[in-house]
């Protein structure tokens, strides 16, 4: 009778059972429009890479704008990909393909944590190779960045076949192994500029491998496959130099640019804290395996995570929970928390190996502590997000789709082609309109980019200070100075043009079945359809 391989089987039924949920998921993510038709939910940070990806794929350019050459997307790997979709399907139906594309990128990821925890482990004890791959699986927030379009996902499937391949080099330094290595390492730079530091944390533990081992004659060929890694790198700044004027994303300035390295690092503290407070157990684990039962390999992956982290505080963290930043080195500590059990599994194993019975019991034992691991690691991982994973809270960033999905469908009744739109979530209202637009917080905006940040007088340590990404904005210039036809509010933070707002613009009620939406829209302008709507006075507190 064949015998069953009983990780392989048991990874299949995880497979199956979060694809199942996965689907279930992203349909209760989707909803019914005001026009009666269903749309799908990306973030609007997606969306805002789907407009880029959209008008790419449409002939307008790599471009927010037809005619702006503004890089307001850090991902250029994803874009380009999302433009072949684009470029096939409808705006509607791109969106669902692009989230359904999600759940092989997790499945994937899972499975390049397993291929490391078997390049990683001493001794030949496999069942802790599907606890790897279903931890990978359960590790909610690579979820939630996959299945709503994040380069997270890709990121995370490009780096860790990346340490793939690095540690099957210094295994047998198969020149195939390294120049897949290098390919790996140029592609996870194109998804997100920042996976510079794992790249450069790679590179440097495989220069200093070689060296260690003596094998001075392996040194050309890492150098050689740093020079392809580095081809990409060069290969993007070239084209963003030769295309958008500038050498750095516009993104960079927005989010780094004049904001004081302090200012960053307190944040990055406070937000890196939250952080450890929810994954204490994993982070316990994992050095504890480094520090009892250490080795190259497992200091290489835990730098790799040090690496992650040290970056999450320098650039003073992020707008959203959920540890973006991060995400894509969890998948170390997982495989670093399983070799710790493989080696105090395999400690039991030779104390009872005199005894038949005993040894029995280990094996045993073992089970019984991969089970109490998984589901302890299963609980810090789901616990903070479970009405989410089980669909009985709506996510905060779907319900606030939904809204910009029904001002797009309002603005495309109401508006002509040649309208103008001003948003702070730049993402679903410019992607499913069309319409020109500006971007309130200056993500595909240069002069908004290039300001100083809203900061309060005084930094007090160990308070937060400000939101990344979104302490920019100058609602003279973008209101006032522009005048878009149509504007989500004519207030943020410091500022506010209620009184040059309320004589300017007036509140717009359109219908559309059993829906009512109230826009925002310039008296008079001729690019309105004000057959389309009702004017309504303004309340008092508007």
């Amino acid at each position: 009778m064949r015998k069953v391989n009983v990780p392989f089987f048991f990874i299949s039924i995880i497979s199956i059972m979060y694809s199942v949920w996965a689907v279930f998921y992203i349909l209760s993510t989707s909803f019914i429009a005001m026009n009666g038709s269903r749309y799908f939910s990306l973030l609007d940070d997606a969306m805002i890479s789907m407009r880029y990806a959209w008008n790419f794929s449409h002939g307008m350019g790599l471009v927010w704008n037809a005619g702006e050459y503004i890089e307001g997307y850090t991902n250029l790997l994803t874009t380009l990909l999302m433009s072949l979709v684009t470029f096939f399907f409808d705006k509607k139906i791109s969106v669902a393909i692009v989230q359904f594309l999600g759940i092989p990128t997790v499945l994937f990821t899972a499975w390049t944590a397993k291929r490391i925890f078997d390049e990683t482990n001493p001794l030949p004890i496999s069942l802790f190779s599907a606890m790897a791959y279903m931890l990978a699986i359960l590790y909610y927030p690579l979820s939630y960045w996959s299945l709503f379009g994040m380069e997270t996902g890709l990121l995370s499937v490009l780096s860790l076949s990346g340490v793939v391949f690095t540690l099957r080099w210094l295994k047998d330094f198969d020149e195939r192994n390294l120049r897949l290595l290098a390919l790996c390492w140029g592609l996870s730079f194109l998804a997100r500029n920042d996976a510079l530091i794992i790249i450069g944390i790679s590179y440097l533990y495989l220069l200093w491998s070689v060296i260690v081992a003596k094998r001075y004659d392996l040194l050309k060929k890492v150098i050689w496959a740093g020079v392809i890694t580095a081809l990409f790198v060069c290969g993007q700044t070239l084209f963003r130099w030769v295309y958008y004027g500038d050498v750095l994303p516009n993104t960079y300035y927005l989010k780094l640019g004049k904001i004081p390295l302090t200012v960053r690092v307190n944040d990055g503290l406070l937000y890196s804290w939250d952080f450890f407070q929810e994954h204490w157990i994993l982070l316990s684990l994992a050095a504890a395996s480094v520090l009892l039962f250490p080795s190259r390999n497992k200091w290489y992956l835990a730098s790799l995570i040090s690496g992650a982290l040290f970056y999450q505080m320098w650039v003073g963290g992020d707008s959203w929970g959920r540890w973006r930043f991060v995400t894509p080195v969890i998948p170390h500590a997982v495989v670093l928390v399983s070799l710790l059990l493989v080696e105090i599994c395999a400690a039991i194993k030779r104390k009872m190996a005199d005894n038949m019975s005993a040894a029995r019991f280990a094996g045993a034992l073992n089970f019984m502590l991969a089970l109490l691991v998984s589901a302890v690691l299963a609980a810090e991982f789901l616990s903070p997000y479970y009405r989410e994973v089980v669909s009985s809270q709506k996510v905060p960033d779907v319900i606030r789709n939904n809204h910009n999905v029904n001002v797009a469908i309002a603005l495309e009744a109401i508006t002509t082609p040649d309208a103008t739109i001003g948003v702070f979530w730049a993402g679903s209202i410019p992607y499913y309109t069309g319409r020109y637009s500006i971007d309130f917080l200056g993500k595909s905006d240069r002069f908004i980019a290039d300001l100083y940040p809203w900061l309060p007088s005084k930094v007090v340590w160990f308070e937060k200070t400000t939101l990344p990404g979104h302490n920019k904005y100058d609602l003279f210039h973008s209101i006032k100075d522009l005048q878009p036809t149509y504007i989500q509010k004519f207030w943020y933070g410091e500022q506010t043009l209620r009184t040059w707002g309320t004589r300017n613009y007036v509140r717009f009620e359109y219908k559309e079945g059993v829906s009512t939406y109230t826009l925002i829209v310039k008296k008079d302008s001729p690019d309105v359809n004000w057959e389309r709507g009702t004017i309504i006075p303004w309340g008092n507190d508007e």
